[in-house]
């Protein structure tokens, strides 16, 4: 069995073919125009989705997501995979800069890339990305946070909010 586990749609197919030769293959992001079939055929065995699963074993030690602990209003820290999730931080920038309930200095917003949202009002404001390490302590001490797809269908963030008892906004986009 073959698991694809990284933000990348592209795999060596020559080493999955050659190599490892798996009976099965989870590929965990999975364009919508491509089919199942399509990416069985190219790597010539059944292709299924990826469903996340046992991640929380590889968070680092000392973890506090106390209710105590959380600083941080908004966390949103997202590749650039997808359009919609330009739009999505542009509103976290929005909301952090505008309500009053909050302040950019309690949110922590990041992208990377050629994302619109760096030409936006607020861009400037935009984070880089954090070591994983770091990305999952900065989470955990989050009140809200957001999951929006990138390659997949779905988003490890989905999972990691939850573990992490932060209130999540699924965002769901026109490719679901």
């Amino acid at each position: 069995v073959l698991m694809e586990g990284e933000d990348f749609e592209y795999i060596d197919i020559h080493m999955i073919q050659e190599q490892i030769k798996p009976k099965v293959f989870f590929k965990r992001e999975m364009k919508k125009q491509y089919s199942l079939d399509q990416y069985r055929q190219q790597v010539g065995v059944p292709t299924l989705p990826l469903p996340f699963g046992a991640f929380t074993r590889g968070y680092p030690d000392n973890i506090d997501d106390s209710q105590e602990n959380k600083i941080l209003d908004l966390f949103l820290s997202l590749g650039n995979t997808h359009a919609a999730r330009s739009v999505l931080i542009e509103q976290f920038l929005s909301i952090s800069n505008q309500s009053k309930m909050t302040s950019p200095e309690r949110c922590y917003i990041a992208t990377n890339g050629d994302s619109t949202a760096f030409a936006s009002k607020y861009g400037g404001q935009i984070r880089d990305l954090l070591s994983w390490e770091e990305y999952i302590r900065q989470q955990a001490m989050s009140k809200i946070g957001a999951s929006i797809r990138g390659h997949g269908l779905e988003c490890l963030h989905t999972y990691e909010l939850a573990s992490f008892e932060t209130a999540m906004l699924y965002c769901p986009t026109d490719n679901y």
